[in-house]
């Protein structure tokens, strides 16, 4: 099965440590709401704005086991 999901993030271009809730949305992204499981494959789409929430996902995605495409 894959999963896709396209980030759109347009708070500004700020650099700064990422924020604790990013971390908890990408596991609520991951666990819950996609339920993803070992052997998927996902698609990260996404501006570079986003990149902090795509990073969270990326990482939380590779701990399941899920195989992750990116395309910023």
């Amino acid at each position: 099965a894959m999963i896709g999901i396209i980030f759109n993030h347009n708070r500004g271009n700020r650099k700064t440590m990422r924020d604790q809730r990013i971390d908890k949305w990408a596991d609520v992204l991951v666990n819950f709401a996609l339920a993803a499981k070992s052997g998927q494959t996902a698609f990260l789409l996404g501006d570079p704005e986003a990149l902090p929430l795509i990073e969270a996902v990326y990482e939380k995605l590779i701990l399941v086991g899920v195989k992750v495409e990116c395309l910023l």
